[in-house]
């Protein structure tokens, strides 16, 4: 026989008044279940504090985890104290009435604002066919949205209906990505400051540099080309992320114009071409300096390859193309 704190003897009443041996009667079990309560709410006020700040998608999640949680441990001290009362025989035992089972001194779960709806809900599924999109396309469209505002698929249950709507919507409106996106995707930007000095140097000598918007993504796509300097003063023109190797060209380019570089050949096509190789070969002289990427190195040395091509060609008479 055991003797616990107040020196009743625990096991002989537990005999007595028929509670199950996991329900200790002197409160040592629904404190427990209290304190696990009470560290759940002590997680649940600050992720509210940091939903408040900062109302992301990852951190709603946040709370709604601890939100569940909170509720579901104070289920359980419920629960226990109902079962144990329950049981109670003749003798003396602690009672406690379940209602006064909250955790005192902190907030509770409150009402959650998870939907509870899944992908596979009947809303979803009819948005997703007046879309005309496949249930895998609107799936992966999905997950990709999720992942990126750092929440799973499994996750998504708990967001709250608006919040679901919006992704979804997302998701079905979502364009396919052109050819040139999907070639430009894996492409290293620019380093900023790289950038604005030469956009800075072409400017300060009178070419006007233009670096996304309608007018220069329409005028690439209409040369179909990644970059482009205008022969005679510019100007230039850059997609909105452009790499290292499209600056350097561009603006070496607007360089060998001011200088007129070969312009005593009086062939336009030969001009042209002679400045291209030199840009190429500029462009794998200063690869290390400017730490380019080697893929952008891999498509000069082709470049340069194929301008030395058609120089031989045009040189011997033959059609460059």
């Amino acid at each position: 026989m055991r003797q616990n704190t107040n020196g009743r003897a625990t096991n002989n009443v537990r005999e007595l008044i028929g509670i199950m041996p996991a329900v200790a009667i002197d409160g040592s079990v629904t404190s427990n279940a209290r304190m696990g309560a009470r560290c759940s709410c002590q997680k649940l006020t600050p992720a509210r504090r940091l939903y408040e700040s900062d109302p992301s998608v990852a951190n709603q999640v946040a709370v709604e985890k601890a939100c569940r949680k909170v509720a579901d441990r104070q289920a359980r001290v419920r629960k226990l104290v109902f079962d144990a009362n329950a049981r109670r025989a003749k003798g003396t035992a602690l009672l406690r009435h379940p209602d006064r089972e909250w955790v005192a001194g902190y907030e509770g779960a409150g009402k959650s604002e998870a939907s509870g709806r899944t992908l596979a809900a009947k809303g979803a599924a009819a948005a997703r066919e007046k879309a005309g999109v496949t249930k895998r396309a609107h799936r992966d469209a999905v997950r990709s949205s999720l992942a990126a505002k750092g929440v799973t698929t499994h996750e998504f249950r708990l967001l709250s209906r608006s919040e679901q709507n919006a992704i979804v919507s997302d998701a079905l409106t979502r364009r396919k990505p052109t050819k040139l996106e999907e070639r430009r995707a894996g492409m290293k930007p620019v380093n900023e400051a790289l950038y604005n000095s030469l956009k800075n140097y072409a400017e300060r000598h009178g070419c006007v540099v233009m670096r996304g918007g309608k007018e220069a993504e329409e005028h690439l796509a209409k040369m179909e080309a990644d970059a482009v300097y205008i022969t005679g003063g510019g100007p230039i023109y850059f997609h909105e992320n452009p790499t290292t190797s499209e600056v350097l060209e561009e603006v070496y380019h607007f360089k060998q114009d001011m200088r007129g570089d070969y312009s005593e050949d009086g062939n336009i096509v030969i001009i042209k071409l002679r400045r291209e190789i030199d840009a190429q070969r500029y462009l794998l002289s200063v690869a290390n300096q400017y730490n380019i990427p080697e893929s952008e190195s891999e498509q000069t040395r082709d470049a340069l390859d194929g301008y030395m091509r058609k120089l031989k060609r045009v040189l011997e008479g033959e059609d460059p193309k």
